[in-house]
């Protein structure tokens, strides 16, 4: 026998073959029923030995001696004896450091026992067993309607040497085990997690004897639901997360009153689906116990689907405020404007949001309001009130953070005056519309001052609440370098259903007559922090904005930018919108005088980044 080996560790020094068939003559009696089968050589979980298991064999006449264990590097290398086991029911051994060194071993067994004097026997040869199982899938993650847990369901791996399954949870990169079953198994159920309160995205692996464990690619992410309610249009917003893991066909909205059968209230198509969703049925009551779920299914047959938590909510309608008034817009300066309203019940108000716009249609949020029975707040940044008409209104939130009501739309007066002749000044103003109880006149105002001390004004006239024109024919006998000024106040009639007495509502200053006066920066910053900075646009008295204009040309004379509203002026950007660079840029600019001669203006200006 010892012939035998030598020959055969002779045989594997001269070949490259991984796997060695020893072949042995037919003995007349084997007290060991052999040959031995090693099973499996896997590298240890210390990532350093080699374990090397086997079957124990049957001993006929009790004649075991020991096992010879017998071990080379690779292919090229002799086998050499590395450990004896006097142990027959030792069926596994660990060569320590060996995975260290290489992980090309290859491994075999002699057994050596004294009995029908057959001495040895040799077992089969095998290499360290790295060959991984097939990848696993997880076929779905729902939450168990019972447990209230999330369950991950797999179908059973294809592989041979299949020893349990790993189940992991994904935090980021990392995937941390929270189960180890066996191979038998199907569901898992995570008792740790709380489906009601975060999402969990979980993963799988099959591993076999050797623990060589699968590649991690599939990872499912169940849906989490939650659920507001609406109580003034008594309907539910459900939102949800995209199930991940599988491509949705569709999406059902469950819901349940009062603890009855689950039904479908609303499929989603799954392409479409935004996860957001408002629902209500004619079935829901004040004090109903709804319950809602959502189910996903699959696009591929058999279709898997997954179930979401379970939210409950309990139907609580509230009143709401019915009070939402402007009661008063007045121009205070020419870049200041005051505001006051009412509500009844500010303890059924969230939030009051007011909101701006400069043609009554468009608005944009201007500022949020604190909630009371009434309020007055001043607007004070940079507004234009000697040229613009701004309009206002209010939404009310209601406890629930829903827009219950918008005011009514209101809107500044805006005063212009114009010279007609050197004894004669004409007003005109728009109408202001939203009084409760109507206008019941305008009443004009009329004075004379200077940048330095003021306007003192004096009531010349009232006019009838149709009337939007005055022509003042009687001027101050001084007039000061102001010229003659002027403002026009709104009044209500009485019998304000809302208990204000006769509100009045001022319009802007406007004084006549007066030189056009135009200043153009020199230069100008898109990006400074200094807010009137950013655009490059003319500032002056007695411009008539509507009638002018402002052209930008390069260095090269080509047009780059134009615009007929000075107000807006000229960000820095060509007609496309997009960035010019920094350089020297010639402007010409028409502007248009409210009472006096027209003025062409032409300069350059330094766009600076």
């Amino acid at each position: 026998m010892k012939s035998i080996r030598k020959l055969i560790g002779l045989f594997y020094n001269k070949t490259a073959l991984v796997f060695v068939v020893f072949f042995f003559f037919s003995l007349p009696l084997f007290s060991i029923n052999g040959p031995l089968n090693l099973r499996r050589g896997c590298k240890a979980f210390n990532d350093s030995d080699v374990v090397i298991k086997w079957n124990q064999p049957v001993d006929v006449c009790g004649s075991f001696q020991s096992y010879h264990i017998y071990a080379r590097k690779d292919s090229f290398s002799p086998f050499n004896l590395i450990d004896s086991v006097n142990l027959v029911t030792q069926t596994q051994y660990t060569h320590k450091g060996a995975f260290l060194l290489a992980n090309t071993w290859q491994y075999f067994i002699i057994i050596h026992y004294d009995c029908s004097g057959q001495p040895t026997i040799s077992s089969d040869t095998i290499t360290i067993d790295l060959t991984q199982t097939a990848i696993q899938l997880i076929d779905s993650v729902s939450v168990d309607p019972i447990s209230g847990k999330y369950t991950i369901g797999w179908k059973t791996n294809t592989s041979l040497d299949l020893a349990g399954y790993k189940i992991y949870s994904v935090s980021g990169a990392n995937n941390i085990i929270i189960g180890d079953v066996s191979n038998s198994t199907k569901l898992f159920n995570d008792l740790n997690s709380d489906p009601n309160s975060n999402t969990r995205t979980y993963s799988i692996a099959a591993y076999d004897s050797c623990n060589n464990i699968t590649a991690i690619i599939d990872k499912h992410t169940p849906i989490l639901l939650s659920v507001s309610f609406d109580s003034c249009s008594r309907g539910f917003s459900i939102m949800w997360n995209s199930y991940i893991g599988f491509a949705a066909s569709r999406y059902e909205i469950l819901a349940s009153i009062n603890g009855g059968v689950y039904y479908t209230l609303k499929t989603i198509n799954g392409s479409l689906a935004n996860y957001k969703e408002s629902v209500s049925d004619a079935a829901f009551q004040d004090g109903d116990n709804v319950c809602f779920r959502i189910r996903v299914f699959g696009t591929v047959t058999p279709l898997v689907s997954s179930t979401s938590n379970t939210v409950c909510y309990i139907i609580n309608f509230v009143k709401q405020s019915a009070v939402n008034y402007i009661s008063q817009i007045n121009v205070i300066s020419n870049s200041k404007i005051q505001i006051g309203w009412l509500t009844d019940d500010y303890n059924l108000i969230s939030k009051l949001i007011l909101q701006q716009s400069i043609d009554g249609v468009n608005f944009k949020l201007k500022t949020s309001l604190i909630p009371s029975q009434n309020n007055i707040t001043i607007l004070a940044d940079s507004l234009q009130t000697n040229v613009l008409i701004y309009y206002y209104r209010i939404i009310i939130y209601n406890t629930c953070n829903q827009i219950q009501d918008t005011s009514l739309v209101c809107n500044s007066i805006l005063l212009t005056a114009l010279k007609t002749s050197s004894i004669s000044n004409k007003l005109n103003w728009n109408k202001y519309n939203v009084f409760d109880a109507g206008v019941n006149s305008y009443e004009v105002f009329q004075g004379t001052g200077d940048p330095l001390f003021g306007h003192t004004f004096s009531s010349v006239n009232t006019t009838l609440p149709d009337s939007i024109y005055y022509d003042d024919n009687f001027f101050p006998q001084n007039i000061l370098n102001d010229g003659v000024c002027y403002y026009v106040v709104a009044i209500e009639n009485s019998g304000n259903r809302y208990g204000v007495n006769q509100a009045k509502c001022k319009s802007n200053e406007v004084c006549v007559p007066g030189s056009l006066v135009v200043y153009f920066p020199n230069a100008f910053n898109p990006n400074s922090q200094y807010i009137k900075n950013t655009v490059f646009k003319p500032s002056g008295v007695y411009i008539d904005y509507p009638n002018s204009w402002l052209k930008i040309y390069n260095r090269w004379g080509e047009l780059v930018y134009e615009t007929n509203d000075l107000l807006l002026g000229w960000d820095g950007k060509d007609m496309n919108g997009s960035p010019l660079p920094s350089d020297q840029y010639i402007f010409c600019s028409l502007i248009a005088s409210l009472n006096d001669k027209d003025q062409n203006i032409k300069g350059i200006v330094n766009l600076i980044r």
